[in-house]
């Protein structure tokens, strides 16, 4: 490992800009293996476990619980016993400065909107700087999700090709009002973003109802589709779990939503 190790307020997914630190695991002083748990760590979007990105020990906190902090910001220092409080002092200082001096440059993608048949469509787009072409790829949130759903995705399957991830109508930043609820109305919004994008045709990947819409997209505008992916899809079973849907709808907080989550899984 390098002499001292920053532990920093991750990055997960494009869309998130801070994190609220919630929770402690281990003490100044505490040995520490890569991979342990070190803090709790809450966006937004997500609620997660920062491991330790080095072992030894953890030698400096210098973030307190329930305090909120930029992405990139220094939580703690690891660091082997050898290493003296000065030197660790010194890189506190440097490390505060340097992230002041990458926050001022540091940009973050934000969505944009279009109107397509008459509804406003929310859509994040990513591609390499240099991009030149290529097939584009459109991903599909399913029911009750929204673009979020790929922060973890975007960006890595952006570096060879542009990426389009949109919120269905309904969802997210899209117009609540649904004009055509049905299977084929939401495809037909798709097939419209695809046009009013320009991309000619594309490939898909789809999560849950979004992978029906990427197969129904294939079916009903082959002229729009090159391949498709299909992750977790709706349709192969008899009968839609209403227990899930009319949980998922009635519920108002995190906590509900635990009794409903369960039951995608079956352990």
């Amino acid at each position: 490992m390098s002499q001292i190790v920053p532990v920093r307020v991750p990055k997960w997914g494009l869309a998130m800009t801070e994190g609220k630190l919630t929770a402690w695991h281990k003490a100044v002083g505490d040995a520490v293996t890569k991979g342990d748990e070190l803090a709790d760590i809450e966006s937004s979007k997500i609620a997660n476990v920062l491991e330790a990105p080095e072992g030894g020990v953890l030698r400096r906190i210098v973030a307190n619980v329930e305090e909120t902090l930029p992405v990139g910001a220094l939580l703690g220092v690891i660091a082997e016993a050898s290493v003296s409080d000065a030197e660790i002092d010194a890189y506190v200082a440097e490390m505060k400065d340097k992230f002041a001096a990458e926050a001022a440059e540091a940009e973050t993608p934000l969505p944009d909107k279009i109107d397509v048949s008459g509804q406003t469509i929310q859509y994040l787009k990513l591609a390499p700087v240099d991009f030149e072409g290529g097939m584009p790829l459109v991903l599909v949130h399913g029911f009750g999700g929204d673009l979020n759903n790929w922060l973890f995705n975007q960006a890595e399957l952006a570096k060879e090709r542009a990426v389009y991830a949109l919120d269905l109508p309904g969802h997210g930043g899209s117009s609540k009002a649904v004009a055509d609820p049905t299977l084929d109305g939401l495809t037909g919004v798709v097939a419209a973003a695809i046009r009013a994008w320009g991309l000619g045709k594309v490939n898909v990947a789809g999560h849950s109802l979004g992978a029906a819409m990427a197969l129904n997209l294939a079916l009903k505008y082959p002229e729009l589709v090159n391949a498709v992916v299909t992750i977790c899809g709706a349709g192969y079973g008899s009968a839609v779990n209403r227990d899930y849907v009319d949980g998922y709808l009635a519920a108002a907080r995190r906590k509900d939503l635990q009794p409903v989550a369960e039951l995608l899984f079956a352990d």
